[in-house]
């Protein structure tokens, strides 16, 4: 890993980056493929907890050790998304309110982001 100028905190790559960095810019197949994993990883916890209910101790523990990870990795993905249209990351934190987090989701991976550099980067899926 290398850092930037004047050394400081070596700059994340790759999918390190992606689920817990929130700068930089990402486009939609990243985001849709990154939302799909997180919400994969939990209906299949969920599933396993319906399906067989002697496990439903053991799930419950590791959902509520993932939860804070995930809902990071969800806000992280959302901010890259919000950077590729130019808006602050500060949008990510609409993840926290319940339905909301839903129609933001869906806009944020639907939208075309800004073509060209902007504020957040030069272009989207690279780490800056």
């Amino acid at each position: 890993m290398s850092t930037g100028q004047g050394g400081g905190l070596p700059k994340m790559r790759g999918v390190l980056w992606l689920f817990a960095g929130i700068d930089g810019r990402i486009s939609r197949e990243p985001y849709w493929l990154g939302m799909f994993f997180l919400h994969l990883i939990t209906i299949i916890l969920l599933g396993t907890a319906v399906r067989y209910p002697q496990t439903q101790p053991m799930v419950g523990a590791i959902l509520t050790f993932a939860a804070i990870p995930m809902v990071w990795a969800e806000i992280a993905l959302m901010a890259k998304r919000a950077h590729d249209y130019g808006l602050t990351g500060f949008v990510a934190l609409l993840a926290l309110v319940p339905f909301v987090n839903i129609l933001t989701e869906i806009f944020l991976g639907v939208m075309a982001g800004e073509k060209g550099p902007n504020a957040y980067g030069k272009r989207a899926n690279i780490p800056d």
